[in-house]
């Protein structure tokens, strides 16, 4: 949690934190180690620290995690003149119908808002807080981000997000020296952990991690981003 006017440390000491407490309770791999969002790039950094150690790392899982380095124009900042890079961005890149469906959300929100919450104001300003924290955290790793040898793969959103990354790999591509895949899934970058769209990600990665008795569907490798770059679609 990061709290009011708190800052964060170091992804680099934050993975090294949450690997003392893995080791503590299991000593030794192989491990698979996954995270969502931010959690994605610690948990890089945790199998990276610990293939280092001589440890193996089976499955390295990444949920829509993305160095800020790949994201669109004006995605990290705040204010009128970021939201209409943003949009604009929105609307060279995927046409009208992402500037609808945010448009549509917005009218419903408001159909459905209740009274105004006082405590709304604050939420909010943490929000910005913890969005600013995790820029500076994740940017400061990107410029000295180091090649993980190991098996990685990558759910990325398809939903409106999907537009702001431009980037293979959401960046990490071409650090990454083992198998690597990247498999699409349905919904924006909350809405695919949601019921309906995080059943996809949880059968992909048991069929990865279970090939014997299931059948993990392959795309063609894309050769511009890695030799073994898999882009794959669920539904």
């Amino acid at each position: 949690m990061v709290r009011s006017g708190a800052s964060l440390p170091g992804l680099a000491e934050l993975a090294a934190s949450y690997m003392a407490v893995m080791q503590r309770y299991t000593p030794h791999g192989p491990y698979v180690i996954g995270g969502f969002s931010v959690g994605g790039a610690i948990a890089y950094e945790v199998s990276r620290q610990l293939t280092e150690q001589g440890e193996r790392v089976e499955q390295m899982v990444m949920i829509d995690t993305c160095l800020p380095g790949a994201l669109g124009p004006g995605t990290l900042g705040r204010g009128p003149q970021a939201w209409l890079t943003r949009q604009w961005h929105a609307l060279t890149q995927s046409g009208w119908r992402v500037l609808l469906a945010r448009g549509m959300r917005l009218v419903e929100a408001a159909r459905q808002a209740g009274p105004p919450d006082p405590g709304d104001s604050e939420r909010r300003r943490m929000h910005a807080h913890m969005m600013a924290e995790f820029a500076r955290v994740l940017s400061a790793f990107e410029q000295s981000l180091q090649p993980y040898h190991g098996a990685v793969v990558l759910y990325r959103s398809r939903g409106e997000d999907a537009y702001r990354s431009v980037a293979p790999g959401h960046g990490f591509a071409h650090m990454v020296r083992g198998p690597w895949a990247q498999v699409e899934i349905d919904g924006d970058h909350m809405g695919m952990m949601a019921p309906g769209h995080v059943e996809a990600i949880a059968a992909d990665l048991s069929a990865r991690l279970n090939p014997s008795s299931h059948a993990v569907a392959q795309a063609p490798a894309s050769t511009a981003a890695h030799p073994s770059f898999h882009q794959e679609a669920l539904t």
